[in-house]
This record gives C-alpha cells, sequence and structure tokens, in this order.
C-alpha cells in the first residue's frame, strides 16, 4: 500500500514538473464540475463559437466547406443555428487530411490513425496544447480507485525495441504494467499473462472489451480464480450486460466503461455509482467534448432517440473536429447521475457493433437484437448474431454450462427472434468462443446488400 501511495505521489510530482500546463488544465477541468449544468452548457458554447472561428480562419478544408455552404462563423448565435453548420464525414476525414489541419499550428502534436474497425481508416493529429490525459486524469477521480500500484493493459499495443520497452517502465516507475497484445490472445500467452497478474497483483486492469472478455471466459471455464483488481476498464467496443457480467463474476471487481474516438478521445465515462449499479449510462466530457444525436441529415434528435453521434473536438487547435459523424449510434439520456455531477448522461454507445438485419420486408436496426439476452444473462458468456447474404441467421453462442436451464434460455431467446425473422431461417451455434478483431467485439452482422 505504501508502495501504491508513493507511485501516485510519484506520477503528480513528475507531471507537474514535466508538462505543468498538463497540470493546470486539470485543476481547471476540476473546477468545470462545480459548475451548474445551465453554466456548463455556456461555456461548451463559447468555445464551439471560438473554434468554428478559428477553423474558419486557418483550416483550408473548413473555410471551403463553409464557404460552400454559404455560412460565416458569425451566423451561429444559437444552437438552433449550430445544427445548420455542415457536417465532417468519414470520407472527407479520410481524404482531405493535408486541408483540414491548420496552416500554422501554434503548439505541438502528435500523429493518430484509427484502426479501421468500420472499414474507413484514416489518420488525425491531436494538439499537444490540451491534452486528453487531462480528461482522462479527471474520470480517474470518477472512479474512486486509487491510481498508484500495479495496472494491467489488455490492448492493440506490445513493446518491440528496448527504447519503448525503457519508456514504459519509466512511465509506470515505481510500479509495473504487465501487457498482453489484444491481437495475439493464444492460450501459452494468455497463460503467461495470468502467472504475471498473480505476481503483480495488478490494481486496475484497462482493456479492450474482447480482450478481457476472452480472459475472462477462460478463467470461468478453466475455474482459474486471480487476485481481484480494484476495477476494469473497457474500451473499443460496447460493453453489453452480458460481457459485463462475465467480467465480475471472473475477477470480482467493478468494471468501468468507456467511450473513446481516436478523432476525439476521451468522450464519455463511468462514474463509481454508474459501475455500482452496472448501470449503462455514461457521463459525457461535456465542456471540453461535444456529443450530438442526430437523424440522417444532422437535425438533433429529442432526449432518449437513438441516432447517430456527432462529436466536436472542442480543444484542439491543430487538426478541428467539428460534427463529425463517428459511424456509432447513441441516445442522450433524461435527468442527471445520483453523483451529483452537473454532466450530462448518455446511453451505452449501439454503434461500431450493430448492423441493420433485413427482414423479408423491412429492417430493423441491429441494437434492437443486441439486448436478446438480458432476461438471462448468465445463460451465456457471449453471442454473435450473423446475417448472410441471402438473408439467413446464425446465431452464435458461448453456453454458460454451470447456468442451470441454459439450453432452454436460448432456445427462448432462439424463439423470439425467430418470431421477428418470419420464415427467413435461423439457425443456433454452440461456440467454445466467439472470435473479436483485436479486442473489438462486432455483435451483430449482416452481409446482405441494401437496395
Amino acid at each position: 500500500m505504501k508502495t501504491d501511495k508513493f507511485a501516485e505521489k510519484w506520477r503528480e510530482i513528475r507531471c507537474r514538473l514535466a508538462k505543468p500546463q498538463w497540470w493546470k488544465q486539470f485543476r481547471q477541468s476540476m473546477a468545470n464540475e462545480r459548475l451548474s449544468p445551465e453554466a456548463l452548457a455556456e461555456f461548451n458554447f463559447r468555445l464551439r463559437l471560438d473554434l468554428l472561428k478559428f477553423a474558419y480562419e486557418e483550416s483550408p478544408y473548413y473555410h471551403a466547406l463553409y464557404k460552400a455552404a454559404g455560412l460565416e462563423p458569425g451566423d451561429v448565435k444559437t444552437e438552433e443555428d449550430w445544427a445548420k453548420v455542415p457536417m465532417l464525414t468519414r470520407e472527407a476525414l479520410r481524404y482531405n487530411f493535408e486541408t483540414i489541419k491548420v496552416a500554422h499550428p501554434q503548439s505541438t502534436y502528435k500523429l493518430y490513425t484509427t484502426g479501421g474497425s468500420t472499414g474507413e481508416p484514416s489518420k488525425v493529429l491531436k494538439d499537444d496544447g490540451f491534452s486528453s490525459v487531462v480528461m482522462n486524469w479527471r474520470a480517474g477521480t470518477w472512479t474512486g480507485v486509487p491510481v498508484g500500484g500495479n495496472s494491467a493493459t489488455i490492448m492493440r499495443t506490445h513493446h518491440a525495441t528496448w527504447k519503448t520497452r525503457f519508456r514504459h517502465f519509466l512511465a509506470n516507475f515505481p510500479a509495473t504494467n504487465i501487457m498482453l497484445d489484444a491481437g495475439d490472445m493464444s492460450e501459452e500467452k494468455i497463460e503467461r499473462f495470468i502467472r504475471q497478474w498473480r505476481h503483480y497483483k495488478p490494481r486496475r486492469i484497462s482493456s479492450y472489451v474482447g480482450g478481457i472478455h476472452q480472459l475472462a471466459v477462460y478463467c470461468l471455464q478453466q475455474g482459474i480464480k486471480l487476485p481481484a483488481p480494484d476495477a476494469v476498464f473497457t474500451t473499443a467496443a460496447p460493453l453489453s450486460s452480458t460481457v459485463r457480467a462475465d467480467i465480475v463474476r471472473a475477477f470480482g471487481c467493478l468494471v468501468f466503461d468507456n467511450y473513446v474516438a481516436t478523432e476525439a478521445h476521451p468522450m464519455a465515462n463511468q462514474c463509481r455509482h454508474l459501475a455500482e449499479i452496472s448501470s449503462p449510462a455514461l457521463h459525457i466530457h461535456s465542456d471540453y467534448r461535444h456529443l450530438e444525436f442526430v437523424d440522417e441529415f444532422g437535425t438533433p434528435l429529442p432526449v432518449g432517440e437513438v441516432g447517430d453521434i456527432l462529436v466536436t473536438d472542442c480543444m484542439d487547435r491543430v487538426f478541428p473536429i467539428i460534427r463529425y459523424r463517428l459511424g456509432d449510434r447513441g441516445r442522450l439520456l433524461p435527468g442527471r447521475c445520483a453523483c451529483g455531477r452537473p454532466f450530462p448522461l448518455m446511453d451505452a454507445v449501439h454503434g461500431r457493433s450493430f448492423d441493420f438485419i433485413y427482414l423479408e420486408h423491412g429492417k430493423i436496426a441491429g441494437e434492437c437484437w443486441a439486448t436478446a439476452f438480458d432476461d438471462c444473462l448468465n445463460a451465456i458468456h457471449n453471442f454473435q448474431i450473423h446475417q448472410h447474404q441471402d438473408k439467413s441467421v446464425t446465431l452464435s453462442v458461448v453456453m454458460n454450462h454451470a447456468y442451470p436451464d441454459a439450453e432452454k434460455a436460448i432456445a427462448t431467446v432462439a424463439a423470439n427472434l425467430q418470431r421477428q425473422l418470419g420464415s427467413l431461417p435461423l439457425t443456433v451455434e454452440y461456440k467454445d468462443f466467439i472470435p473479436h478483431n483485436r479486442g473489438k467485439i462486432k455483435y451483430i452482422i449482416s452481409d446482405v446488400i441494401a437496395d
């Protein structure tokens, strides 16, 4: 415990010396928690107006885009006006990298590439003047989980050279961070990671959803008990209720969901209260990120209605991201969290893992089937629904053999899905594990080509 406290204090000292501007920004972000919801919204709107003016003047792409739309920054005075600002599409981001970035950046920056999980990989620059680390620190305070101590990471990353390994060592010193590459989770490497886990007893686990779930299912099936961490933090894919339940059973700790994208990270995180009640809701970082839930034309939708998510990174002055269509779907939730923070709540992300399911006549959104097993969470470890080109559907299930009447529960779910499909055939397949794509899970897949 003394080592954990020393590690936490050492990180703070190191940051205050090496990145004093980040520490100042962190203190400001914490002060924003004391704002009223109304003041927070006003703060956000002012930042967006400043960003709009900056992008118009400094980014060739946005200048041309807004000119073509007949929009001047001064035309935007209300939220209704903001909805008229042209959206940035994934295709535009991908093919206009050189003109989106500002001509003369005033701060340092880093290059990031998206993983291409939507089939459209791209690259962005992130302003180092205001770091996303600041919001990660703040989100860490929401969890009540100490920062110091040993940790573990299961992501698409590894350190191949001695230089990267040495930097990794310094970044975590005096604690240790053990790593498992989510893109290479063979049984041999899982077993080695488990041995490291037993030795170092990590307090915090950061992982792609698919990676930590594969490890959880492996431990449950093999009857492996590991030293319980304080928390597991998931990202990269929606955290379904069935997957959350498996992680809790396997590791006996709280699970915190996070909404992150390369283009603007982080965007939303869970607090301790939400994790304790296993809620799918997340707090939006609405001071520095602006999320909109819109229809196909970019028109804002009412609270509670599912739509496409647009994000604006209010702080980036190197590579502006304004009303960017992420390719995700979600919805704003009414009310506030019992934790008392002023940040609005959004539902768990519905996108990137859900395609449309096509019926004999019409179609339904894949997220409608994502909760198929919510009434029998413990009957399965995971599932995947795959619609083939001929519209037939395969339901793949990893059954929890320790659950009484698991097959009966699965049969009930399959019958419900069959009723919705009508005469389209449904096949149930039992599997030992449903593979993920480098830690990212796709629950609903459709190969049908829309007319």
